[in-house]
């Protein structure tokens, strides 16, 4: 979409059914997901306000903000309202000492390789991550005993009538995988992050070594399109104990030689489903979690709770 206001690629204003709108398949790391009326497109702050602002003034309040649309899995029927696209391929942001104030359109694996070049260190773990650095924060990722929280000092949003303010850390509502953000009220726009200087050649080492162990565990979502990590990890019964990985219960109940339709669980990973082949749809996706959520609810008395957001009718 080259403009995402001409009249001749806004849907809405031109009157175009939601049936005959985008695929938001388009627009998801799992290339799944129906129709949509219009898709607006932004990757700066500023364009994420301008697009707010044109929707307010054309009384359509209710739309959706994606990022790469990573950690979603959105209904074969679509939706009926309006989706934001805010996301950059590229981080975006400013330095200031050891901090940096970032976009939250910004790749956050891009981020990550950014912030080790330059010799800050706190973001390595999120190498090779998808998604946006504000869909990072919203659903607090973490990866190899870490999370986004750790590192985040500041969250600049705005609501849908466009009103801007800054939550300080503390009122972020942090905890596993979960934020105030995921209420969707408030859309973030820039996220200050309170980093360390360490030596750049350590931190890109680092980086490599995540991302070769990333390679041998996980899909390239490009070539084999997930959604990451499907069920969040189990949470402790006693105070000290560490998470129960769901992928260890998985495996123990035989999901990775589970399949409905085109979707599949990975082979290397018993906690990530992915499009196996063309004619997978979100009903399949969505089916094969039920049988893998009911299996280990009737092996172990556990109920995993999805990690991925499920968008749309179900």
């Amino acid at each position: 979409m080259a403009n995402p206001f001409d009249a001749a690629q806004f849907s809405l204003e031109t009157n175009i059914p939601a049936d005959q709108g985008p695929f938001l398949s388009r627009y998801t790391t799992f290339q799944l997901g129906g129709r949509c009326p219009a898709v607006i497109l932004c990757s700066s702050a500023q364009e994420l306000k301008t697009a707010i602002g044109y929707l307010g003034a054309h009384q359509m309040d209710h739309f959706l903000v994606l990022g790469e649309g990573s950690n979603v899995l959105i209904s074969d029927d679509g939706l009926d309202q309006v989706v934001i696209r805010y996301f950059s391929d590229t981080a975006h942001y400013e330095r200031d000492g050891e901090d940096i104030v970032a976009e939250a359109s910004s790749r956050i694996d891009h981020l990550a390789f950014s912030c080790a070049k330059e010799g800050l260190a706190g973001l390595e773990f999120a190498s090779g991550i998808p998604g946006s650095l504000a869909g990072a924060v919203v659903g607090n990722a973490g990866a190899f005993g870490q999370e986004i929280c750790s590192c985040v000092d500041a969250v600049e949003v705005i609501d849908c009538l466009g009103r801007a303010r800054t939550i300080r850390l503390e009122e972020c509502g942090f905890s596993y995988r979960h934020s105030r953000f995921q209420d969707g009220k408030e859309i973030i726009t820039r996220v200050r992050l309170r980093l360390k200087e360490d030596h750049s050649q350590d931190l890109l080492k680092e980086r490599q070594r995540i991302l070769r162990e990333r390679r041998e565990k996980h899909p390239n979502y490009h070539r084999l399109p997930c959604a990451g990590s499907f069920f969040k990890n189990i949470e402790p019964s006693l105070a000290g104990q560490r998470r129960q990985a769901a992928g260890l219960l998985l495996d123990q109940i035989g999901a990775k030689q589970m399949s409905v339709g085109g979707a599949a669980v990975f082979e290397k990973h018993a906690n990530m489903i992915v499009k196996r082949s063309p004619g997978c749809t979100a009903r399949d996706v969505h089916l094969l979690s039920r049988q893998m959520q009911e299996a280990v609810q009737q092996k172990f008395g556990i109920s995993l709770s999805p990690e991925v957001r499920l968008i749309g009718r179900f």
